[in-house]
């Protein structure tokens, strides 16, 4: 048993390990060169990535000078092997980050479009190769005994798009956010997740020998696999998630986590007889969904595959390409053939889907031509099929290369047919609005919401759990107590009872501490990106404005936190009717504004902005001053009512002078009978208390209604 162990452990030998260093070190430093080329004329990356593969490898490069080939190309099996591992690294890394750039909520807004673009999309483009595979000459297929499993490997390649490279020419050409690149995006996912799952039942039936008995246990495989990762992968993600991210301390704990998970839904889908890939684009899926995956861990991953391993992969791809292979009459009308029954089959059937659903000619023609690029996701699946011997190389390299002229051609194809299409105002609109989220307040994603424990569920609680459900787009929530040892049992209960108010499966985290304030600040700094606490009535002594703790985190916090002031037994009504906005222009106020916009709920809003009357009281105060002030005034309160607009909401516009702005502010809020007063802050320098000016210290001592005060980093 030793023995064997050891034999399984021996090393590769010196001379391979050598090649493949060299082979990776060529690879992607060509790949990553061609690649910044191919972005600068326009192209997608991957073009210049494969073309690396092809100058690199017998196409060009290594066919002309085979001494300097063989640094490149692997010699032996065991350097071919090595190398393989490596693309196949690149590939679970795309997949992972294509699973978590699908959008399920997207595919369900846009689903009846996308879903008459995605059929046609796939059936026309499917049943074309299928049947042009059924006359492909038997010396050209991997095993002519299983041409049936060919024609169907053959039509699922010509059937799919690639995320990825549509992703980036709807970017570059700045489609992305309209409501064509989403409805693209949505056809483009359901295209390939069903692609998968038949590329699946396809290598499936491969193994089974193509039997009836085999087919049925293929798709029983298919079905068991997704359905456990629906339900119990879904619910293993998430509590691994959340283990690791609330108790962990390692910066790099989720990036392993989200890795080791993918391996292992890979692992399991190879079990059960299914492509590893799909595993890891499941994984992907599955991680994308979580709000509690930190964007951070994204852009890490998007780095490392995008960077490093996907290059090389593509590379690869390109190395196995031999283009000098399909010179012959009959090769080249056969690639001129199977590239022509890609673009018709995948333009025009998306073209047949759109119009069926009432799209107009110029754009379901662009939708066509927009899922026409393969990229990718064809490319990984041609390297799957060669591996299994089900294709050729001269069929393999054909494939590779309707995958680069598809992707190659696309972006030119949108931009002249999008030039015929006028654009559309609602999605300007939403354009608009989108940027000024980018630029200001930002909905969040994890929300942390520290409580004390109390003997019942206060009104303050109510509040925040009605903010929790409207500030965000279903935020992961964690719920938390720091208290003392002795205090852990009560806490630990009332959790459990205020998590019955909150939307959602709040996060229930007790940390046992006598420093609670440290404690609260380390769960923040622990990916949450909101806070919200829930204030006592503002106090009049010097030493605090809300309370120690409170104070504390608000002046130290990393994140944007809301304080929830002036709520008392009976001083509480939700959703409420009039909110009144106080604002100067400031990034601060603005903020407030945009989360007062996300959270209206059918509310009144009033927008109030206060000229200081004292500046123009003395006899020698230019004029021309208080009239300039006046049309700033203005045009603060019109821009913040055009952001409304983006919304979908109207205001009312409030421009007053008074020689006290606190004062005026709360007189304007009991005019209108405001039930909620909303405040955008910033932090004073020069004090360890927390000091927000004083004119916000005394609306919140005078205020009737309650007060949400915004205050950002």
């Amino acid at each position: 048993m030793n023995n064997a162990v050891m034999f399984a452990l021996v090393p590769a030998s010196h001379d391979d390990i050598l090649h493949l260093l060299v082979s990776l070190v060529v690879l992607l430093v060509v790949a990553r060169g061609l690649a910044e080329l191919a972005t600068w004329i326009g192209q997608p990356p991957v073009v210049g990535e494969i073309g690396a593969g092809l100058l690199l490898g017998p196409s060009l490069i290594s066919g002309a000078f085979p001494e300097l080939g063989s640094w490149i190309v692997p010699q032996s099996v065991v350097a071919g092997n090595l190398l393989e591992l490596v693309g196949m690294f690149g590939a679970m890394f795309l997949l992972i980050i294509t699973g978590i750039e699908t959008d399920l909520p997207l595919i369900r807004r846009n689903i009846r479009v996308a879903a008459g673009i995605a059929a046609g999309g796939l059936i026309l483009p499917f049943s074309l190769g299928f049947m042009v595979a059924e006359f492909i000459p038997d010396d050209l297929l991997g095993d002519p005994s299983r041409r049936h499993i060919f024609s169907l490997f053959l039509a699922t390649a010509m059937a799919v798009s690639a995320i990825p490279v549509v992703a980036k020419v709807l970017l570059d050409l700045g489609l992305i956010r309209k409501r064509f690149g989403q409805t693209v995006l949505a056809a483009g996912m359901i295209d390939d997740t069903v692609a998968w799952i038949l590329l699946s039942i396809v290598l499936a039936l491969s193994s089974d020998a193509g039997t009836g008995l085999g087919t049925i246990l293929s798709a029983g495989r298919i079905v068991v696999f997704l359905l456990l990762a629906a339900s119990l992968g879904r619910l293993l993600v998430n509590k691994t998630l959340a283990v690791v991210q609330d108790r962990g301390r390692s910066p790099d704990r989720i990036f392993t986590t989200v890795v080791a998970m993918a391996f292992a839904f890979g692992a399991v889908a190879q079990a059960l007889g299914i492509e590893a890939l799909l595993g890891a684009f499941v994984a992907g899926i599955l991680f994308g969904q979580n709000p509690r995956l930190p964007p951070d861990v994204v852009r890490r991953l998007h780095t490392m595959a995008l960077a490093v391993f996907a290059p090389i992969f593509f590379a690869i791809a390109g190395l196995k390409v031999d283009v000098a292979a399909l010179r012959s009459p009959r090769l080249i009308a056969l690639s001129l053939l199977i590239l022509g029954i890609a673009i018709a089959g995948k333009m025009l059937g998306a073209f047949i889907g759109a119009r069926l659903v009432g799209i107009d000619s110029w754009t379901a023609a662009a939708y066509g031509s927009a899922l026409n690029a393969r990229g990718a996701v064809e490319i990984i699946i041609a390297s799957i099929g060669l591996s299994l011997g089900i294709l050729s190389v001269e069929l393999y390299s054909i494939v590779v290369l309707t995958a680069v002229l598809t992707s190659v051609m696309t972006p030119s194809l949108v931009r002249f047919f999008l030039s015929k299409v006028p654009s559309d105002p609602a999605d300007d609109l939403r354009l608009e609005l989108e940027s000024a989220e980018v630029a200001g307040f930002r909905k969040p994603r994890r929300i942390l919401v520290p409580v004390r424990p109390r003997s019942s569920i206060a009104p303050v609680h109510h509040v925040a759990a009605e903010i929790v459900a409207r500030v965000g787009s279903s935020p992961s929530v964690t719920l938390m107590s720091a208290v003392e040892r002795e205090q852990k049992q009560n806490a630990d209960q009332f959790l459990r009872e205020i998590s019955a108010v909150f939307p959602g499966r709040p996060t229930l985290r007790t940390a046992v501490s006598k420093d609670p304030v440290t404690a609260i600040l380390d769960a923040a700094a622990a990916d949450h990106d909101f806070i919200i606490l829930g204030a006592h009535e503002p106090t009049t002594g010097d030493d605090s404005l809300f309370s120690p703790v409170i104070d504390a985190v608000a002046r130290l916090a990393p994140c944007p936190v809301l304080i929830v002031a002036g709520v008392g037994a009976e001083r509480v009504e939700w959703p409420p009717a009039r909110i009144l906005v106080p604002t100067d222009g400031t990034p601060a106020a603005r903020k407030a504004a945009q989360m007062v916009f996300t959270i209206a709920d059918g509310a009144k809003i009033s927008l109030l902005h206060i000229l200081n009357k004292t500046q123009y009281a003395r006899p020698d105060a230019p004029q021309p001053a208080f009239a300039t002030r006046l049309a700033q005034a203005q045009d603060i309160m019109d821009d913040t009512a055009e952001l409304a607009q983006a919304y979908g909401l109207q205001i009312t516009k409030h421009v007053e002078t008074s020689a006290f702005v606190a004062e005026a502010i709360v007189a304007k809020a009991n005019e209108i009978d405001a039930d909620l007063l909303v405040l955008g802050t910033s932090l004073r320098p020069g004090s360890v208390r927390l000091h927000l000016g004083p004119q916000v210290e005394a609306i919140l001592h005078n205020a009737r209604c309650p007060v949400l005060l915004l205050n950002s980093p």
